[in-house]
C-alpha cells in the first residue's frame, strides 16, 4: 500500500499505528492550537452537556492541554522540545531494541519503537506505583499484534520494566 511504502515498514499494524499518530493526532493538535480562540468555545459547549462537575473538570482539562500545546506557537522553542524529545525517544528505543536482541527477538526498529509509544501513552494511565500492570498489559498486547508469543513477551516486558524502574527507585540518595 502507498501508506507502507511511506514509512517503510513491512506489517501492516506499524503502518496505521504511525499513519493515525503523524497523519491524524499531529494535524489535530496544530489546528486546536491556532483556532484555539474558535475551538475552546466548541468544547465548552459541548462539555456543558455532560452532568454535575464532568463537564467543568473536561472543560478545565481541555483548557490545560491547548496551554500545554502552546510551546508549537513559538519555533526556537518547538525545535529544542523537538531535539531533545527526539534524543530521549532514540536512546529509550535503543533500549527497547537492545534487549530484545538480547532476548532473541525478532523485532524490527519500528516495531521497537510502536511498542515504547504505546506502552508510554497507557502508563499516563493512573495507576498503580511504579505503573506495574498497566506497563506490562499494554506492552504484551501491542507486542502480540505483531504476532510476538504471549510468554516472550512477558519476559521481554517484565525486563524492560524491571531495567528502567529498579536503577531509577534504587538512586535515591
Amino acid at each position: 500500500s502507498v501508506r507502507s511504502s511511506i514509512f517503510f515498514f513491512n506489517d501492516t499494524a506499524t503502518t496505521e499505528i504511525y499513519t493515525l499518530s503523524l497523519h491524524d493526532a499531529l494535524p489535530i493538535c496544530f489546528f486546536l492550537i491556532f483556532f484555539k480562540e474558535k475551538t475552546l468555545p466548541l468544547f465548552e459547549r459541548i462539555f456543558r452537556l455532560f452532568p454535575g462537575t464532568i463537564g467543568p473538570t473536561l472543560n478545565s482539562l481541555m483548557e490545560k492541554f491547548l496551554s500545554g500545546l502552546e510551546i508549537m506557537r513559538s519555533k526556537k522553542l518547538l525545535i529544542g522540545v523537538l531535539g531533545l524529545s527526539i534524543i530521549v525517544w532514540l536512546t529509550e528505543g535503543t533500549m527497547y531494541y537492545l534487549t530484545g536482541r538480547a532476548l532473541g527477538l525478532d523485532l524490527t526498529i519500528s516495531q521497537n519503537m510502536v511498542t515504547l509509544a504505546v506502552i508510554n501513552v497507557m502508563i499516563m494511565i493512573p495507576s498503580s506505583p511504579g505503573f506495574v500492570g498497566v506497563f506490562e498489559a499494554s506492552g504484551i498486547w501491542i507486542l502480540g499484534v505483531f504476532g510476538i508469543l504471549q510468554h516472550f513477551a512477558k519476559s521481554y516486558v517484565v525486563l524492560l520494566h524491571a531495567a528502567q524502574f529498579i536503577p531509577i527507585t534504587l538512586d535515591r540518595k
